[in-house]
């Protein structure tokens, strides 16, 4: 039997891990995102990707891991511990707290290279070096379910 719409929508439990990390006194929690602020991540990185420089096409990936992070960490409410805006206050920590948080961050949400590619522009043919036709690849197809 399917869910019926009040049964997937109080489905909202979010993933979360509690990472420890060398040097700080507790674990810090790290969610997944929910749809809305992952929309609101992928916006966010298109505009900047957008407005980079020409001559700089990579200029839009400086602080990606910040702004993921900052939708990310939360406390055990799963209430953020920063907001949007706020990315130079986790700027200012160590780069291996940052890099252990950031791992389990793109784990957990699943933020992957070709979605990276695709924010930064590039296509199928750009990744695999290949010409395109167009066409989806046979992996961009739903895998058929029994």
């Amino acid at each position: 039997m399917a869910l019926t719409r009040a049964q997937l929508n109080e489905a909202r439990t979010l993933d979360r891990e509690a990472v420890t990390v060398p040097g700080l006194p507790d674990v810090v929690i790290v969610r997944t995102m929910t749809a809305d602020e992952r929309e609101d991540f992928d916006l966010e990185n298109a505009r900047l990707r957008e407005a980079a420089p020409k001559d700089d096409e990579r200029a839009w990936f400086r602080g990606y891991r910040l702004r993921l992070l900052v939708r990310c960490l939360c406390d055990e409410s799963d209430a953020r511990l920063y907001q949007p805006g706020e990315e130079a206050a986790l700027g200012a920590l160590h780069p291996r707290i940052i890099a252990q948080l950031f791992d389990v961050a793109d784990r957990l949400n699943a933020v992957t290279a070709r979605a990276v590619d695709d924010l930064a522009g590039k296509s199928e043919a750009d990744r695999n070096g290949a010409s395109s036709s167009g066409s989806p690849s046979p992996s961009d197809s739903p895998t058929p379910t029994t």
